[in-house]
């Protein structure tokens, strides 16, 4: 498994997802494109997690959604929760209101092991210290408040 830079900071997580898309570059960390399971991923074109998600998914990072509301998104089939998505995923992407981050952060550090993940990321406008704090001390990487999308095209254009 590749590991991550050591420095916690969003750059390094933001560099390493991009490496992951780059076809055809035998650097690439993981052979294959990072897995994102999107906590809170609408079906519904209008909303940010659907927007952000399909241009993930456009550039080439595959999108696994997690929300019990729906069957599919992007062409996807969805999941109900953590426990149910299938290995591996590099990435927790959340799109959910800060009061619903400790659970989802508690499904991070259960599933941790089982999925791979490396890197827990929080929208814009989502964080919440006390819950990202147990997600680091379970050695994964947290971003909070950033868009993916927004830090990620400077490193794939």
């Amino acid at each position: 498994m590749a590991a991550l830079p050591s420095r916690n900071d969003y750059e390094s997580a933001v560099q390493w997802i991009a490496q992951t898309v780059r076809s055809g570059d035998t650097a690439s960390p993981l052979g294959r494109p990072a897995r994102l399971a999107v906590v809170g991923l609408s079906n519904n074109r209008q909303r940010p997690s659907h927007q952000v998600s399909q241009a993930l998914q456009q550039i080439g990072l595959h999108i696994v959604p997690v929300n019990p509301n729906v069957d599919s998104v992007l062409g996807e089939p969805a999941y109900d929760n953590l426990a149910r998505v299938p290995a591996p995923v590099d990435v927790v992407q959340v799109f959910r209101q800060p009061q619903h981050v400790p659970l989802i952060a508690a499904e991070t550090i259960a599933e941790a092991q089982r999925l791979g993940v490396r890197i827990f990321w929080l929208q814009e406008d989502v964080h919440h210290a006390e819950a990202t704090q147990r997600v680091m001390q379970a050695g994964i990487r947290v971003v909070e408040d950033r868009c993916l999308w927004k830090e990620i095209k400077q490193y794939i254009t």
